[in-house]
Protein backbone atom coordinates (compact mmCIF):
# COMPACT_ATOMS: atom_id res chain seq x y z
CA UNK A 1 0.00 0.00 0.00
CA UNK A 2 2.74 2.65 1.00
CA UNK A 3 5.14 1.76 -2.15
CA UNK A 4 1.73 2.73 -4.24
CA UNK A 5 1.31 5.83 -2.56
CA UNK A 6 4.99 6.97 -3.44
CA UNK A 7 4.40 8.07 -7.04
CA UNK A 8 1.71 9.70 -6.84
CA UNK A 9 2.73 11.71 -3.41
CA UNK A 10 6.13 12.41 -5.15
CA UNK A 11 4.55 13.65 -8.34
CA UNK A 12 2.55 15.95 -6.03
CA UNK A 13 5.23 17.23 -4.58
CA UNK A 14 7.13 18.03 -7.44
CA UNK A 15 4.31 19.60 -8.81
CA UNK A 16 3.92 21.85 -5.85
CA UNK A 17 7.54 22.90 -5.60
CA UNK A 18 7.81 23.85 -9.49
CA UNK A 19 4.85 25.89 -9.03
CA UNK A 20 6.11 27.97 -6.08
CA UNK A 21 9.20 28.57 -7.96
CA UNK A 22 7.37 29.89 -10.47
CA UNK A 23 6.63 33.85 -11.63
CA UNK A 24 4.54 34.69 -8.97
CA UNK A 25 4.79 38.42 -10.25
CA UNK A 26 1.45 37.32 -12.30
CA UNK A 27 0.97 37.82 -15.41
CA UNK A 28 3.49 38.60 -17.86
CA UNK A 29 3.12 41.90 -20.29
CA UNK A 30 2.57 38.91 -23.51
CA UNK A 31 0.00 37.38 -21.28
CA UNK A 32 -2.25 40.50 -20.79
CA UNK A 33 -1.81 41.88 -24.22
CA UNK A 34 -2.88 38.36 -25.50
CA UNK A 35 -5.96 38.49 -22.94
CA UNK A 36 -7.11 42.26 -23.55
CA UNK A 37 -7.29 41.73 -27.52
CA UNK A 38 -9.03 39.60 -30.07
CA UNK A 39 -7.23 36.18 -30.87
CA UNK A 40 -5.53 36.92 -34.45
CA UNK A 41 -6.63 34.19 -37.06
CA UNK A 42 -3.40 32.17 -38.10
CA UNK A 43 -3.06 30.41 -41.17
CA UNK A 44 0.30 28.95 -43.10
CA UNK A 45 3.39 28.02 -40.89
CA UNK A 46 4.60 31.05 -39.20
CA UNK A 47 7.71 30.46 -36.26
CA UNK A 48 7.80 31.44 -33.00
CA UNK A 49 9.49 35.10 -33.83
CA UNK A 50 7.41 35.72 -36.50
CA UNK A 51 4.05 34.98 -34.60
CA UNK A 52 4.77 36.45 -31.72
CA UNK A 53 6.17 39.85 -34.08
CA UNK A 54 2.63 39.86 -36.00
CA UNK A 55 0.72 39.91 -32.89
CA UNK A 56 1.93 42.39 -31.05
CA UNK A 57 1.77 44.67 -34.62
CA UNK A 58 -2.00 43.71 -34.69
CA UNK A 59 -2.04 44.59 -30.62
CA UNK A 60 -0.19 47.82 -31.78
CA UNK A 61 -2.39 48.84 -34.32
CA UNK A 62 -5.22 47.62 -32.00
CA UNK A 63 -4.31 49.66 -29.14
CA UNK A 64 -3.38 52.83 -31.09
CA UNK A 65 0.19 53.17 -29.96
CA UNK A 66 2.30 54.66 -32.46
CA UNK A 67 5.62 54.26 -30.40
CA UNK A 68 5.32 50.82 -29.66
CA UNK A 69 4.45 50.11 -33.10
CA UNK A 70 7.67 51.87 -34.29
CA UNK A 71 9.50 50.25 -31.62
CA UNK A 72 9.36 46.87 -33.98
CA UNK A 73 10.82 48.87 -37.22
CA UNK A 74 14.13 47.00 -38.58
CA UNK A 75 14.84 49.61 -40.73
CA UNK A 76 17.27 52.77 -40.54
CA UNK A 77 14.83 55.80 -38.63
CA UNK A 78 12.74 55.83 -36.04
CA UNK A 79 9.43 54.94 -38.14
CA UNK A 80 7.16 57.04 -36.29
CA UNK A 81 5.43 58.62 -39.77
CA UNK A 82 5.08 55.50 -40.90
CA UNK A 83 3.46 54.30 -37.54
CA UNK A 84 0.85 56.67 -37.76
CA UNK A 85 0.14 56.02 -41.71
CA UNK A 86 -0.25 52.23 -40.16
CA UNK A 87 -2.58 53.41 -37.69
CA UNK A 88 -4.54 55.52 -39.63
CA UNK A 89 -5.07 53.19 -42.01
CA UNK A 90 -5.70 50.09 -39.97
CA UNK A 91 -6.40 50.92 -36.23
CA UNK A 92 -9.77 50.89 -36.30
CA UNK A 93 -9.77 47.34 -38.04
CA UNK A 94 -7.13 45.43 -35.70
CA UNK A 95 -9.86 46.33 -33.25
CA UNK A 96 -12.11 43.40 -34.89
CA UNK A 97 -11.35 40.18 -36.73
CA UNK A 98 -7.83 39.48 -38.41
CA UNK A 99 -6.87 36.92 -40.26
CA UNK A 100 -2.49 36.34 -41.00
CA UNK A 101 -1.87 34.42 -43.38
CA UNK A 102 2.14 33.56 -43.06
CA UNK A 103 3.66 32.66 -46.86
CA UNK A 104 7.08 31.04 -46.81
CA UNK A 105 9.35 29.61 -44.32
CA UNK A 106 10.09 31.86 -41.57
CA UNK A 107 13.43 31.43 -39.53
CA UNK A 108 14.79 34.82 -40.09
CA UNK A 109 12.18 36.22 -42.20
CA UNK A 110 8.86 35.83 -43.34
CA UNK A 111 6.33 37.51 -45.49
CA UNK A 112 2.48 37.85 -44.31
CA UNK A 113 -0.84 39.08 -45.35
CA UNK A 114 -2.98 40.66 -42.93
CA UNK A 115 -6.34 40.21 -43.83
CA UNK A 116 -8.99 42.87 -42.19
CA UNK A 117 -12.88 41.43 -42.19
CA UNK A 118 -14.14 44.66 -40.71
CA UNK A 119 -12.99 47.03 -44.16
CA UNK A 120 -12.51 43.75 -45.87
CA UNK A 121 -9.33 44.76 -47.36
CA UNK A 122 -5.41 43.42 -47.06
CA UNK A 123 -1.79 44.41 -46.19
CA UNK A 124 1.41 42.86 -46.99
CA UNK A 125 4.18 42.84 -44.82
CA UNK A 126 7.39 41.81 -44.17
CA UNK A 127 8.86 40.51 -40.53
CA UNK A 128 12.41 39.69 -39.60
CA UNK A 129 14.99 39.47 -37.26
CA UNK A 130 16.81 42.92 -37.02
CA UNK A 131 20.38 44.02 -36.10
CA UNK A 132 19.86 43.10 -32.84
CA UNK A 133 18.97 39.88 -33.16
CA UNK A 134 15.17 40.39 -32.31
CA UNK A 135 12.08 39.68 -34.38
CA UNK A 136 10.47 43.43 -36.13
CA UNK A 137 8.62 44.71 -39.07
CA UNK A 138 10.30 46.03 -41.94
CA UNK A 139 7.91 49.41 -41.66
CA UNK A 140 7.32 51.13 -44.87
CA UNK A 141 3.96 53.14 -45.93
CA UNK A 142 0.91 51.01 -46.07
CA UNK A 143 -0.82 49.65 -49.38
CA UNK A 144 -3.99 48.58 -48.24
CA UNK A 145 -5.75 46.31 -50.93
CA UNK A 146 -9.68 46.03 -51.14
CA UNK A 147 -10.52 42.16 -50.72
CA UNK A 148 -13.47 40.66 -53.16
CA UNK A 149 -17.12 40.90 -51.36
CA UNK A 150 -18.58 37.31 -51.04
CA UNK A 151 -20.86 37.18 -54.46
CA UNK A 152 -19.88 40.00 -55.87
CA UNK A 153 -16.35 41.43 -57.63
CA UNK A 154 -14.01 44.48 -56.57
CA UNK A 155 -11.91 45.55 -59.64
CA UNK A 156 -8.45 45.53 -58.54
CA UNK A 157 -6.17 47.29 -60.99
CA UNK A 158 -2.29 45.99 -61.41
CA UNK A 159 -1.57 49.89 -59.54
CA UNK A 160 -3.58 49.25 -56.54
CA UNK A 161 -1.37 46.13 -55.84
CA UNK A 162 1.99 47.22 -54.81
CA UNK A 163 4.54 44.90 -54.26
CA UNK A 164 6.98 45.54 -50.67
CA UNK A 165 9.96 47.20 -51.86
CA UNK A 166 11.88 44.60 -49.53
CA UNK A 167 10.60 41.61 -50.98
CA UNK A 168 12.64 39.52 -53.52
CA UNK A 169 11.63 40.40 -57.60
CA UNK A 170 8.88 37.74 -57.94
CA UNK A 171 5.87 37.83 -55.18
CA UNK A 172 2.78 36.24 -55.10
CA UNK A 173 1.18 39.51 -56.87
CA UNK A 174 2.97 38.68 -60.27
CA UNK A 175 1.66 35.04 -59.57
CA UNK A 176 -1.91 36.83 -59.05
CA UNK A 177 -1.81 38.38 -62.19
CA UNK A 178 -0.96 35.76 -64.75
CA UNK A 179 2.87 35.41 -63.65
CA UNK A 180 4.31 31.81 -64.76
CA UNK A 181 3.09 29.98 -61.73
CA UNK A 182 5.71 26.64 -62.77
CA UNK A 183 8.29 28.89 -62.06
CA UNK A 184 11.05 29.19 -59.71
CA UNK A 185 9.08 29.23 -56.84
CA UNK A 186 7.83 25.34 -57.19
CA UNK A 187 4.09 25.73 -57.67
Amino acid sequence: MIRKLRLPALALALGALLTACGDDNGPTEYQTAYTNHRPLQVTGYPSTGSLGTVQQIVWHLADRDTDALADLNTEDGDGRAEARAWIKAYGADAQGKVTADFLDEGSVRQDVLLHFAKSRRTQELTVRIGDDDSWGLVLDDPHPVPEPRKGGRVKISRESVQPSPHLPSRTWHQDFWGGDLGGSRGF
